[in-house]
């Protein structure tokens, strides 16, 4: 707990109560690092976040994802769904699934390959400015969900997937693996 407490920034929130009619109101930051810190005391096998960070500022953002970061780092199995992370944030990911406008797998593999693997179906014309982060370049190709031959994502995936069935699997492992933050 008192990990929880100093790695989410809410060591003054120690003695509130919480939720009693009358109680200090707390910020939307300060709900969610507690929602979240709450859940997390529990110890779960496996954590599924949907959008932890929804809502959040940046500063609040890397706060909790490096807290993550710390628990997958500690063996913790963690899922997490995040919509247009800043670089420093997805960075902090292992692997990633990601899904294209139309709700299909894109891509699912190590963080560091998935540009590789989509500037492999791009075409010139498509090459991100210089500038541009990972991240950015990832959601603006998957908000185009198109590549080489006005072909959707997902069916470039559908294909990738045919002929290299092991992208599911760790080198050496012979378990499939699709966590996004896992120890």
């Amino acid at each position: 707990v008192e990990w929880l407490l100093h790695h989410f920034s809410i060591d003054e929130l120690r003695d509130k109560t919480i939720g009693e009619v009358g109680s200090e109101n707390l910020s939307g930051g300060q709900i969610k690092r507690v929602s979240l810190a709450m859940e997390i005391a529990a110890r779960p096998s496996l954590m599924f976040l949907d959008e932890p960070t929804s809502g959040l500022d940046s500063t609040t953002t890397e706060i909790v994802v490096k807290t993550l970061r710390g628990l997958a780092d500690g063996g913790a199995n963690i899922l997490v769904i995040i919509h247009q992370p800043s670089d420093s944030v997805f960075n902090q990911f292992d692997r990633l699934i990601l899904l294209n406008t139309d709700s299909h797998i894109a891509y699912m593999g190590a963080r560091a390959d998935a540009v590789e693997y989509f500037r492999g179906l791009l075409i010139e014309a498509d090459e991100p400015p210089p500038a541009c982060g990972e991240a950015d370049f990832l959601m603006d190709i998957l908000s185009r969900n198109k590549c080489k031959k006005d072909c959707p994502l997902s069916k470039a995936w559908e294909k990738h997937v045919q002929a290299n069935p092991s992208v599911f699997f760790d080198e050496g492992s012979t378990t499939p693996t699709a966590a996004a933050l896992s120890g």
